[in-house]
């Protein structure tokens, strides 16, 4: 599986009406269908939120210094996946 480009995402999430020309081209050269496209998306994204769980664990469980860095990479991560899930540039 291949992550689609975070245009051809953004493409699949609008009507075409309402699409950018760079949308429209991204997403009409991804041969996947829509649905196909945004399950690769979410999938792609999910994995690696799953990596970076394992990470964070191992900080959750650190001393009262890496309980800090583990809320603000918490809140600088959450922010990240929520932009990607939109199909906006990571």
């Amino acid at each position: 599986m291949t992550p689609p480009t975070p245009a051809a995402v953004r493409g699949a999430m609008k009507s075409a009406d309402k699409c950018t020309a760079e949308e429209l081209d991204a997403f009409r050269e991804d041969p996947r269908p829509c649905s196909s496209l945004l399950v690769d998306h979410i999938r792609a994204i999910a994995a690696e939120m799953r990596e970076e769980a394992d990470e964070y664990t191992k900080l959750a469980h650190g001393s009262v210094y890496e309980l800090a860095e583990f809320r603000l990479r918490t809140a600088k991560t959450l922010g990240r996946f929520a932009d990607r899930l939109e199909g906006r540039e990571p």
